[in-house]
């Protein structure tokens, strides 16, 4: 539990360093009006914290004073000049609850600004996970497996360049002075197929919301006959409940319980499904990172209690709480955690994540060479009966 509570730190570490790098408001003409007048300042503040306070799905608000933080972050909000210093001061007012899917947005969009490069944590390492097309990053001929050594600097409206040190592929020390810039995002896939050994097929699905999941049931359907289905949740954010359920009926053929939602006021939503009699049934495998999360790390825990298959792979990140958008005035938007989730067995998800039963480490030597130690070893239990 330790080592996987320092995981986690490490994880939610890098998604902050990644917003860093990733991530910044851009000022100048093409920026939108961001003026608000004090009255709805704190109107907008107002109707937060009430929200909050109505739903968070915890009655204890995770051992916060949420009435002390109304007295200490008001006058913050006050002393807001705009939008996005607003937007500040929420975020990082919900962040106090310290619970996934609390956020704050704003209606005033960026494109996305920052060198372009996006990076995973392996064994205390910064390695490019991505590079964005036309981005800076991409044009100072920056690669995927590269281990950032040291930063100087980050994007931000104030700041134009930040330097930076890599170990490139070939051991030789690239330093760049990188300029921030606007960029395309990196394309986010739906989901990509292949055939394994012993007449197994490797679905990777990148989220459960209703595109991938339609994806995902037309990949199922033509390959019923597979003798295994080894599906990706690596990387997988989650999505919607609603989707969640149409991928557990590919795979369930018949009634199963997986878990309850607890909301604040103590009632409780089962989540289930009646089968289905199209589902598959041959034998599956589910492969989880430290950023499976959400609605794939309630679906791969489904998939370990109740014995359909085998999760291999990491500890999945531990965020599962339900979340629900609320609207507030002026154009932000809150995302309030409204009900906790309860394994079938009686398991609390949030912040414990799935302990799969194979467990694989990557190391940044494989990933620097393209080799997936996952795949690797699930490829060795394939051949298992």
């Amino acid at each position: 539990m330790h080592r996987h509570r320092l995981v986690r730190s490490l994880v939610l570490i890098g998604i902050i360093l990644l917003q860093c790098f990733a991530v910044a408001q851009e000022s100048g003409p093409a920026v939108p009006d961001l003026q608000i007048s004090l009255p709805d300042r704190l109107k907008v503040f107002d109707k937060l914290w009430e929200k909050v306070n109505k739903y968070f799905f915890d009655p204890k608000f995770n051992g916060v004073n949420w009435a002390q933080m109304k007295e200490k972050y008001r006058p913050l909000a006050e002393a807001a000049t705009n939008k996005a210093e607003l937007l500040d001061v929420l975020q990082k007012m919900v962040g106090e609850l310290h619970a996934s899917h609390m956020g704050v947005r704003g209606d005033f969009r960026f494109p996305p600004y920052g060198t372009g490069a996006s990076y995973v944590q392996l064994e205390e390492k910064w390695l490019v996970g991505g590079v964005a097309p036309g981005s800076p990053a991409q044009l100072a001929g920056i690669e995927r497996g590269w281990i950032l050594t040291s930063a100087d600097g980050e994007c931000t409206a104030s700041r134009t360049k930040v330097a930076l040190k890599f170990l490139d592929l070939r051991e030789q020390t690239q330093s760049l002075d990188l300029p921030c810039a606007t960029h395309q995002p990196m394309p986010a896939p739906v989901g990509s197929v292949r055939p394994l050994e012993n007449g197994a097929v490797y679905l990777r699905l990148t989220s459960f919301t209703p595109e991938p999941a339609k994806w995902l049931a037309d990949q199922v359907t033509r390959n019923k006959s597979a003798k295994a289905i080894v599906l990706d949740l690596r990387g997988n954010s989650g999505g919607s409940t609603e989707s969640q359920m149409k991928v557990f009926e590919l795979f369930f053929s018949s009634k199963a319980v997986f878990g309850k939602f607890r909301f604040q006021t103590g009632k409780e939503y089962t989540l289930k499904t009646g089968g289905s009699k199209s589902a598959y049934r041959g034998r599956m495998l589910v492969l989880t990172d430290h950023f499976t999360q959400s609605a794939a790390e309630v679906f791969a825990m489904a998939i370990q209690e109740t014995g359909r298959g085998v999760v291999v792979g990491q500890h999945s990140n531990g965020g599962v709480l339900l979340g629900n958008h609320f609207k507030l005035p002026n154009g932000f938007d809150l995302h309030i955690a409204v009900a906790d989730f309860y394994t079938a067995k009686g398991i609390r998800l949030e912040g414990r994540g799935v302990i799969p039963d194979v467990p694989v480490a990557p190391t940044a030597k494989d990933f620097r060479e393209n080799k997936d130690t996952v795949l690797v070893r699930v490829n060795q239990l394939l051949q298992l009966p």
